[in-house]
């Protein structure tokens, strides 16, 4: 069950520090809170750190709950943590013992795509909190300049004084969602690169290209390592080379030293490559357009990388080397002759590689991901992975070469026929989104989830002996289900709309919850999360003893929801314009974060027993319809907080009263005119 919040974190405290080391980039810099500056000149002086205090706002609001949020993406460096682990607080325990899951934040499990992924949206915060920062001391400076050619101008003199709102960018709508604020990055960084497409290096740009630069280090073949020292230069590798190192965003910290940025350039200073370094680690390697170095490039990146004796903590696979037994070594020219093992993982994702380098004689001791490649085949791939197997979003027609030892393995959205080449016995199992007819090849034993949506599936045969987990078939071509009910420990979800049955077990028997009668009470979860379902099916006359999960959908509508949902309710990131369909009773919360579309409560539920969550919902125009029972507390966003004089979460009663108090003065004001 994708996109739970994992709020129970045993080491909350090391997630803090890691947000706030993205934001800071390692420095202890002051903290702004109040936004009432006295002159245009301080603000000048301290914009970097203002500039920062509105990042860090929006990180703790918005990034912080996307990292503690369980996902596809966040499960590496979220692991769950199992009763039988030492040094456990007591509400730890507590929680386990009640089958409330618990994780542990690891840092160092952040894959290159999600590091990156943050690193684009910090950059592009920063510039838009300093693009929005200058305004307001443009406009200040307007002010003054009017006052001063004439004291007895009328206007607001306060005016002249810049008024910085520290949560600008946390309480901007657009900015309110990561994957959104992703996209936005994304444009922004593609329009940097397609600049840098059309410029053509000559003799006056060479001459422009040595300002501000110190000489480091002599290569091969005319090649050199400069060190970029000053804004110019940094503007000047920016524009050049189509990513964000310019535009004043490192200024600063290259100023002060905590950063260092390189530019790896040809005989004629033209750069290639462009390193970010603090302190003895590298934490990007980038070429043009923000993409990996041209691979002829890549041995005099990591000559420097040798010779500086750099950590790589981040753009592994844009650096290339691996380091095994001490030594860096180099992922796509490996010894043919000697076994290697990697104590770590190692991630190829989204290289537009159409062949893997030969990894046959590497052992990888964490997970292997060659996800979001152009490859047709596996030939190559290491000879053990001791974790997860990833090569989902390929162009797969067979898992012939896959490692040997594999715990977890995702080939989702691929072309794959059949199952031949899988483990025996192996965890969590995706494979979605292929090919599929049937199980043939798949695993005898599958000891956690087995995933099998949208594929062609017409037959159970080659099914695995044992599944411990929760087993799910959204969306293939079933007409006859086979009695799999012995064989799946978990759960099990088997829907087809076209059929319209929805097959689940109960009491050790499978069942179509569409076709039970009125109240009949279903003992268990449902999860039918991310699968792409325009409607729900038809599950209006049943009670569910435990929670509902349909998030992540293109659902309009919450009709055929079940009558009554005995825990939680997860409908977020749905197109739902109203909420119609929704159970009459949820027994402990209802979370609507995110449904951008929403414009009303009409349809809420009646009874919502602890949370209702409306947060970034940024069409919703009022909160007039309300559950009719008590509700612990209700999450708002800032809009409501400042319309009607809220905290972020207040009571049902409260909120009552605050919206009644609201529509009565505007009543008034009405009648006044």
């Amino acid at each position: 069950m994708w996109c739970k919040m994992a709020g129970n974190i045993v080491n909350a405290e090391d997630l803090d520090n890691y947000i706030r080391d993205v934001v800071y980039r390692g420095q202890n810099k002051e903290i702004f809170t109040d936004g009432n500056f006295n002159s245009v000149d301080f603000v000048q002086q301290h914009k970097d750190e203002i500039v920062y205090s509105m990042l860090y706002q929006w990180a703790c609001f918005t990034l912080k709950p996307y990292m503690s949020t369980k996902t596809p993406k966040t499960t590496r460096f979220l692991p769950l943590i199992n009763v039988t682990d030492g040094d456990l607080p007591v509400w730890a325990r507590n929680c386990m013992n009640k089958g409330v899951p618990v994780y542990r934040f690891k840092a160092e499990k952040i894959t290159d795509s999600v590091r990156d992924e943050i690193t684009m949206v910090r950059d592009f915060l920063y510039s838009a909190g300093e693009s929005y920062i200058n305004k307001i001391l443009a406009r200040a400076k307007d002010t003054q300049k009017k006052y001063a050619d004439n004291p007895q101008a009328k206007g607001n003199k306060n005016r002249e004084k810049p008024r910085i709102r520290i949560d600008y960018l946390k309480t901007n709508v657009e900015y309110a969602d990561f994957n959104n604020v992703l996209k936005l990055a994304k444009k922004w960084h593609e329009n940097i690169a397609a600049g840098s497409k059309f410029k053509k290096y000559d003799a006056e740009l060479y001459k422009e290209s040595l300002e501000g630069t110190e000489p480091v280090m002599d290569l091969a073949d005319g090649m050199h390592i400069v060190r970029l020292t000053t804004p110019e230069a940094l503007d000047f590798e920016s524009e050049y080379m189509g990513h964000c190192v310019g535009k004043g965003i490192y200024d600063k910290v290259v100023k002060d030293g905590s950063v260092k940025i390189y530019s790896l350039r040809d005989e004629n200073g033209e750069p290639h490559a462009t390193f970010e370094v603090r302190g003895k680690k590298i934490e990007q390697c980038k070429g043009k357009q923000d993409k990996a170095p041209v691979a002829k490039y890549r041995p005099y990146v990591q000559e420097f990388v040798r010779a500086e004796k750099l950590e790589i903590s981040g753009d592994v696979k844009n650096i290339g080397l691996i380091k095994c037994g001490g030594k860096y070594y180099d992922i796509f020219n490996l010894p043919k002759d000697k076994k290697l093992v990697l104590n770590g993982d190692l991630d190829v994702s989204g290289m537009e590689l159409t062949e893997l380098p030969d990894l046959s004689n590497l052992i990888v001791k964490g997970y292997f991901d060659c996800s979001k490649n152009k490859l047709s085949s596996l030939r190559g791939a290491p000879r053990q992975v001791l974790k997860e197997f990833c090569c989902r979003g390929n162009r797969l027609t067979s898992l012939k070469y896959i490692s040997d030892g594999i715990k977890d393995l995702d080939c989702s959205h691929n072309r794959l026929t059949s199952l031949e080449y899988t483990p025996q016995e192996i965890g969590d199992l995706y494979c979605e989104s292929n090919y599929l007819k049937d199980f043939t090849g798949a695993p005898r034993i599958v000891r956690k989830m087995f995933r099998a949506d949208f594929n062609g599936l017409t037959s159970f045969a080659g099914f695995p002996d044992k599944v411990g987990g929760e087993f799910r078939a959204i969306h293939n071509n079933l007409e006859q289900i086979e009695d799999i009910s012995k064989r799946v420990k978990g759960s099990i979800f088997i829907y087809n709309s076209s059929k319209n049955f929805f097959i689940v077990k109960q009491n050790g028997k499978l069942l179509d919850l569409i076709k039970q009668p009125d109240g009949y009470v279903y003992k268990g979860y449902i999860d039918l999360s991310r699968c792409s379902l325009q409607k729900l099916p038809d599950l209006s006359r049943i009670v569910v003893s435990d929670s509902f999960f349909c998030e992540y959908n293109q659902l309009t509508s919450f009709v055929g929801s079940p009558k009554e949902v005995r825990e939680v309710y997860i409908g977020n990131s749905n197109p739902v314009t109203s909420l119609e369909g929704l159970p009459e009773k949820i027994g402990c919360q209802l979370d609507l974060e995110d449904c951008c579309e929403l414009i009303t409560l009409k349809g809420i539920s009646k009874e919502i027993g602890v949370r209702l969550n409306l947060y970034e919902c940024p069409k919703l125009k009022d909160l007039d319809y309300l559950p009719e029972t008590e509700c612990k507390s209700i999450g708002v966003d800032e809009r409501f907080v400042k319309k009607y004089h809220l905290p972020k979460e207040v009571c049902l009663q409260d909120l009552r009263t605050a919206v009644a108090r609201y529509n009565a003065a505007a009543e008034n004001i009405t009648r006044e005119r």
